[in-house]
């Protein structure tokens, strides 16, 4: 579900005008439809490094490979993450530009949600470590 533009503080971010709400809107569809098949690319393969992970005779190569995979997949979310904020960044005066980049911090970097683990890993540290997509959640 996409977040609509709303009266008050929109987008976390307080002053917004109409304008920089409906820039902003269109700068977040944008992008959602730019990095969802990115997205789905890191959901593939953390499912297919689960698959790789739990194999009766696990091949080290292909693990490995899946890692650096994700790793390279991740890299280009992050930058296109990075991008996004940036974006709206410009849209932004000053005291907005604090609350927004207070946001990101919150949220943690470029969209990780700081509390709670979603999947156990085989290692019994949290999320799988390497596979940590950051992935916004609506």
């Amino acid at each position: 579900m996409i977040a609509q533009p709303s009266k008050g503080k929109s987008f976390g971010i307080p002053g917004l005008s109409e304008d920089q709400k409906a820039q902003i809107h269109k700068l977040r569809i944008s992008h959602l439809k730019d990095v969802q098949p990115l997205q789905n690319q890191i959901r593939e393969n953390r499912a297919h490094f689960k698959t790789l992970m739990t194999a009766e005779n696990p091949d080290m190569s292909a693990i490995n490979k899946s890692i650096d995979e994700f790793g390279g997949l991740r890299n280009q979310l992050m930058k296109k993450q990075a991008s996004h904020a940036q974006d709206v960044r410009k849209l932004l005066n000053d005291e907005q530009r604090i609350a927004f980049d207070r946001k990101i911090e919150e949220r943690g970097q470029f969209g990780e949600r700081r509390h709670g683990n979603h999947e156990a890993s085989s290692a019994g540290r949290g999320k799988e470590n390497h596979h940590n997509t950051g992935e916004v959640q609506k």
